[in-house]
């Protein structure tokens, strides 16, 4: 039963990492653009440095998160749907953004790179927001309030689906070169936004479902 709760947790953390790297912003088009004039591993390198990034805001948000609905357990219908309505917003945000690989810094070193994107995380509010969004719309398929083993174990996930990410973009930016256009950049965020979008749907359905049920509508 352990092993099936942790293999859950690991492919919803890898899931989330994706997901939240995905959408195209400043890191993206960095790592992009690194891939693009130096190779992989300058690219990717890069990436991790978001990765840290994300994993302390994965962490602030799901150890938040998880201590929030330990304490007041009977409004975790209430949160899931405050978590869905925001990982609405989200998606639909993703999906309207255009960027743009045209006067991006080519950076001059792997650690100035990994150290730039870090930052360039950290600054941004909406990716915290984002973790806040996702993980609360999950409720308790994914946090486990009274089990911290198991909600750290969501955010390594986390880290490693964004590894990933960044490993598939610089691979694959490094292989084509110069054929990757600002069109390419477009189809990726709606295709990620698109996922949230759908992944907010039926978090909401179901939220909606069970305040029926315990208002006795149904």
């Amino acid at each position: 039963m352990t092993s099936l709760l942790d293999s859950e947790l690991v492919l919803a953390g890898l899931a989330i990492g994706v997901l939240t790297s995905a959408p195209v912003g400043p890191v993206n088009v960095m790592v992009i653009r690194r891939a693009l004039h130096y190779g992989f591993w300058p690219g990717f390198f890069s990436g991790l440095g978001a990765v840290f990034a994300d994993g302390l805001f994965a962490a602030a948000a799901a150890f938040g998160i998880a201590a929030v609905v330990l304490v007041v357990d009977d409004y975790f219908t209430i949160i899931e749907l405050v978590g869905g309505l925001l990982l609405l917003v989200f998606g639909v945000s993703v999906m309207r953004s255009h960027p743009h690989l045209e006067g991006q810094d080519r950076p001059r070193s792997i650690a100035r790179g990994s150290i730039a994107a870090f930052f360039m995380t950290i600054a941004n509010p909406g990716t915290f927001l984002g973790f806040v969004a996702i993980f609360g719309s999950l409720g308790s398929l994914a946090l486990k309030p009274d089990d911290p083993e198991a909600t750290g174990l969501l955010v390594l996930a986390v880290m490693a689906g964004a590894v990933c990410w960044w490993a598939f973009l610089s691979f694959t930016a490094a292989r084509l070169r110069v054929a990757i256009k600002d069109e390419w950049l477009v189809w990726i965020n709606r295709c990620a936004g698109g996922l949230l979008l759908l992944f907010s749907g039926v978090i909401l359905l179901r939220a909606f479902w069970n305040i029926a049920v315990h208002m006795k509508w149904l």
